[in-house]
């Protein structure tokens, strides 16, 4: 059995620089930043710029805690690089423009912890496979769709078993029967996994596409037939249905 504190020596073991990182891959994607100073001690920010190492994080309505950390404050960033979870302490300082950038100390540490908890849950999904290439042709009434029954979820994808085999990176339409009022009803995912278990059955891990996130996956043009109440689910909504899975379904935590 692997205790904390091994795992805690393996990381440190692992540590690398991060001058090392190439930061400019961040850009358009999203970090966590710790600090005692939030409410939750947490929030994710999305990073829009990266030059001479500095990364310059959105400070938009979703994010308006970090307006509140003081100059020169100490914090911790957490953001997934090629395959793996690194954390790094960092220093986050204010432009004279209203710009919060941030500098990451030297060490920066691999983690085995995933980005969002999964909890054990047992609610019903309803999915079938996108055509994102005949999306033109394609009718939502028409789809395949597939009833199971979920391994686990949290508030970044969801762990689902396929009686069939299935690709990376494609897009599955979800209906998740969850009582909770920040996951839409309807939502987009992408396959990142699929592991066969037997011949026959897959578990497939998926995440969910956020409204802020959908240039990155989508054309303009296939947006315009993509129902819009598939992409409504953002940085925000995912951050309280954090919150909820963390609240209601903590004991069943895996």
């Amino acid at each position: 059995m692997t205790t904390s504190t091994s795992l805690e020596n393996k990381e440190m073991k692992n540590r690398m620089s991060s001058n090392d990182l190439e930061l400019s891959t961040l850009v358009g994607r999203e970090v966590l930043v710790l600090s005692n100073f939030f409410k939750n001690n947490s929030l994710y920010s999305k990073v829009v710029m990266v030059h001479d190492n500095i990364i310059s994080l959105d400070c938009g309505p979703e994010n308006d805690e970090i307006t509140q950390l003081k100059n020169d404050q100490e914090i911790i960033v957490q953001f997934d690089y090629k395959g793996q979870r690194l954390s790094a302490k960092a220093k986050l300082f204010k432009t004279a423009s209203g710009r919060y950038n941030i500098i990451l100390n030297e060490t920066v540490v691999p983690l085995s912890r995933r980005m969002f908890k999964r909890y054990k849950c047992n609610c019903q999904v309803r999915c079938a496979v996108f055509p994102i290439q005949r999306i033109v042709e394609s009718n939502i009434s028409k789809l395949r769709w597939l009833q199971v029954e979920a391994l686990n979820i949290s508030s970044g994808g969801i762990l689902l078993p396929i009686p069939s085999k299935i690709t990376d990176s494609t897009y599955l339409l979800l209906n998740i029967d969850i009582d909770n009022p920040y996951l839409p009803n309807l939502v987009i995912g992408q396959v990142k996994h699929a592991h066969s278990i037997n011949n026959f059955n897959y578990q497939v891990g998926t995440q969910f596409i956020l409204h802020e996130n959908k240039d990155n996956h989508f054309t303009s043009l296939t947006l315009k037939k993509i129902p819009s109440k598939a992409l409504e689910y953002t940085i925000k909504t995912r951050n309280l249905f954090d919150k909820f899975l963390l609240k209601n379904l903590s004991k069943r935590e895996e």
